[in-house]
């Protein structure tokens, strides 16, 4: 079998094996396709994955040996048109694994960097620093401590559990609202609404995997508690990149710490990039090794479900899409 896996750098700089995949055909990983390029990387698979690169109705009939197609869901955006993939008899099936476990682990590492400053204190040790203050104990700025604050998460599934289990063992008090609706539900965890958990959270979360706009706008950041930290992990824009900027400056929040950005990689001139109380990682939270090698065995796994005629995890178009 022919199978082609898009977003190849987004898995691995060469620290996993595609093994799993390789016993089931020819297996040729590229990187994120635009529609121009489908038919020079793909136009004769019989099966592909995609993380991030759409496959529209244009880019499905450019494969036209294409049987099955993988949707590798880290980031709950699957863009491939599934009505149009029903309509040529191709498989469209989801590949899942939990991600919600790096992520937490992720917030909750920015978190700490926010709050005891590792990072740029052992940069100071290395540049000399300790040496110059000659004494045994020193900080640069007031060091924090994580228990007792109140950690408020925005957006709760797929995250909210994994959360919730990483606050009650730090001692944090959770509250969550659920733009979407979706159910809260969980030991210790209180619903409220946003503007409640901004007044009360020293520590806002957020994770939303889609929206319409910003859920933060300047409005909504003046109402954060003073001294709060904001931290995002969510591959949607939930806040409003220009009104942070305003924001930090004015203290409220204190802190940001966002994995990823609006625009990625982000110009050299962004307002945000090097802020000393602005922390931006490149949308990486998901990507621990074990989780991207999981992802792998998963795709492996669905691709051979499929190829014994038992497919599982498999996507249906929308209601009235007629691709």
């Amino acid at each position: 079998m022919r199978i082609v896996v898009f977003d190849g750098p987004l898995f691995t700089s060469g620290d996993v094996s595609w093994a799993a995949l390789e016993r089931l055909g020819g297996v040729r990983v590229v990187g994120t396709a635009g529609k121009e390029d489908i038919p020079i990387r793909a136009a004769d698979a019989e099966a592909v994955f995609t993380l991030c690169t759409p496959l529209n109705r244009e880019a499905i009939r450019a494969m036209p040996a294409l049987r099955y197609i993988g949707v590798i869901d880290a980031f709950g955006l699957p863009r491939v048109n599934v009505a149009a993939a029903h309509k040529r008899g191709i498989a469209v099936c989801r590949v899942a694994v939990d991600a919600a476990t790096p992520l937490a682990e992720h917030a909750f590492a920015l978190m700490m960097e926010l709050a005891r400053e590792v990072g740029r204190h052992a940069h100071a040790v290395a540049r000399g620093r300790w040496r110059k203050e000659g004494r045994a104990g020193w900080w640069l700025s007031p060091l924090r401590r994580l228990a007792g604050r109140t950690v408020g998460l925005v957006g709760w599934a797929p995250l909210g559990p994994a959360v919730a289990a990483r606050a009650a063992a730090f001692g944090m008090p959770m509250l969550a609202h659920s733009p979407d609706g979706a159910p809260v539900s969980h030991p210790g965890v209180e619903r409220v609404s946003l503007d409640v958990l901004l007044a009360r959270s020293d520590v806002v979360l957020v994770h939303l995997a889609d929206g319409a706009g910003p859920v933060l706008d300047a409005d909504r950041l003046t109402r954060m508690k003073p001294g709060s930290w904001l931290i995002q992990t969510g591959p949607y824009a939930a806040v409003d990149e220009a009104a942070l900027v305003a924001a930090l400056v004015g203290g409220a929040p204190a802190a940001a710490a966002l994995d990823g950005l609006a625009i990625e990689p982000p110009p050299p001139d962004h307002p945000l990039l090097g802020r000393p109380n602005c922390l931006i990682t490149p949308r990486h939270g998901w990507a621990a090794l074990e989780t991207r090698q999981e992802f792998i065995e998963a795709a492996a796994a669905n691709l051979e479900a499929f190829l014994a005629g038992r497919p599982v995890n498999v996507l249906a178009p929308a209601a009235g899409d007629h691709g």
